[in-house]
């Protein structure tokens, strides 16, 4: 199915809740080589496949959303503002609606770094960590879910990588991370 929603010019990620019943499309309108209306938008996911606006039709999603991650018990969802380096921290309603947590932002990277430009988020497949890929930085960032669904840097709060990671992928035992670099 396309996922569209009126006059979107750029969608950047696609997220699915674990029992497939809701998408979350990351998109929002280009003007003049800007971007505005940076939003998640959400579908529920019919029986036969197809996509149906859920009620509201989209969320707030910070200054410029760049990935959406949801965790493996489908209560949380993360994504990274690529512009204010932060990392948005949602609960997922029974209804699907991603609500900002009250400590809704968490840095990507310490304020006391530079760096960062956060490409893409991942969740470890036990639901437990948070990882971003920080292109600027060359370097992972590294966070502990809370119950509560609050994130907490692990130490260290960073690992280097390769030159601007892309994106975060777990090998099959789930202990292993893969991280595909430009350089």
């Amino acid at each position: 199915a396309s996922v569209a929603a009126g006059g979107l010019s750029e969608g950047t990620a696609l997220a699915i809740t674990p029992d497939g019943h809701f998408l979350y499309c990351i998109a929002g309108k280009r003007d003049n080589k800007s971007f505005s209306n940076q939003l998640i938008y959400q579908y529920r996911i019919r029986a036969d496949g197809s996509l149906e606006p859920s009620a509201p039709a989209e969320v707030a999603a910070g200054d410029r959303p760049r990935s959406i991650a949801i965790t493996p018990n489908g209560r949380f969802a993360y994504v990274i503002d690529i512009r204010m380096n932060l990392i948005l921290e949602y609960r997922i309603r029974q209804n699907g609606t991603p609500t900002l947590l009250t400590h809704n932002y968490m840095p990507v990277i310490a304020p006391d770094s530079s760096g960062a430009s956060p490409l893409w988020v991942t969740i470890s497949p036990d639901g437990r960590f948070v990882y971003t890929a920080n292109a600027d930085s060359n370097n992972i960032s590294q966070f502990k879910i809370g119950g509560d669904g609050i994130l907490t840097r692990l130490n260290p709060a960073t690992v280097r990588t390769g030159e601007a990671p892309l994106s975060i992928t777990f090998g099959p035992n789930s202990n292993v991370a893969y991280v595909p670099c430009t350089g």
